[in-house]
């Protein structure tokens, strides 16, 4: 966590960079099933227009180059969900499940997600 405020920080100034709306604790949001339910709850803001080439900024629409991100972090386990609200809406969710876990590398479902 120090290392992600550290970047974030540094990355950060004149409107661009990673703006951090949330940063507390959370109780009672159940994940995997219910087994964690507190953590730490992220909110941020990705404002990319400064980290992409000129020409891409001319062609890209407005709201397009800020990435919103929301981190449910409860150890071992965390969700993170990262969408495009202002120029995507509804039309982008990336979802992303971390699990750290001891042991063998070869355990199967361990996200306990219906398998397609």
């Amino acid at each position: 966590m120090y290392c992600v405020a550290e970047v974030s920080k540094n990355e950060t100034g004149g409107g661009e960079g990673i703006e951090v709306l949330k940063n507390e604790p959370f109780d009672n949001y159940p994940l995997l099933g219910g087994k964690y339910n507190s953590g730490q709850y992220t909110y941020k803001i990705y404002h990319l227009a400064s980290k992409v080439p000129a020409f891409i900024r001319l062609l890209a629409p407005k709201g397009s180059l800020e990435v919103h991100e929301e981190a449910w972090n409860a150890y071992p386990y965390c969700r993170t969900v990262i969408t495009n609200p202002n120029w995507m809406k509804e039309k982008m969710t990336i979802m992303i499940e971390t699990y750290s876990i001891d042991g063998d590398d070869d355990l199967e479902n361990v996200s306990e997600t219906d398998m397609v």
